[in-house]
């Protein structure tokens, strides 16, 4: 119908094609992310235009909840949070392994010397016995410290 009266009517081609001119020269609301057409009719009130917005399926689109790169980065928090637990976990264990060889090499150190001390008492007598006692009760503890100073260094180096 449209294109039958520009045909016979000068003024309606002029105007049909000042719309179309309009249309085509600026930008919509929308900007390029919409889906438009116009509709010509005979007459002006047969003429409309139709918009429909369009989302961008791209996954670095700004519409987007979350943008790759902040997912990428929340995933990388969350395995650095993962690997620090883990770290202090084994942290942990290993300490707790250094504490209980330090715990055994203690009590066999005892033993050694309480060994010794009996031994020492049943093989001697009186005063000799006393004496004895006295200088492998001195030399015990001197040994004890000695165990005492090293394990603790090796204790301590070990903590993170």
């Amino acid at each position: 119908e449209c294109f039958e009266r520009m045909k016979t009517d000068p003024e309606w081609e002029k105007t049909v094609l000042g719309m179309v001119r309009k249309m085509y020269s600026c930008t919509g609301i929308m900007g390029s992310k919409m889906i438009g057409y116009q509709v010509i009719g005979a007459t002006p009130e047969q003429c409309h235009g139709e918009g429909i917005p369009v989302k961008d399926g791209s996954p670095l689109s700004a519409d987007n909840e979350e943008s790759w790169w902040e997912k990428r980065h929340k995933r990388m928090e969350e395995l650095m949070e993962e690997q620090e637990k883990e770290a202090v976990k084994k942290a942990q264990a290993r300490r707790a392994a250094a504490q209980e060889n330090y715990l055994k090499s203690q009590m066999a150190s005892r033993q050694r010397q309480q060994a010794f001390l009996a031994e020492g008492i049943q093989n001697d007598d009186g005063a000799a016995a006393i004496q004895s006692a006295g200088v492998s009760a001195l030399a015990a503890t001197a040994y004890e410290e000695n165990i005492s100073t090293f394990s603790k260094s090796v204790v301590g180096s070990q903590k993170i």
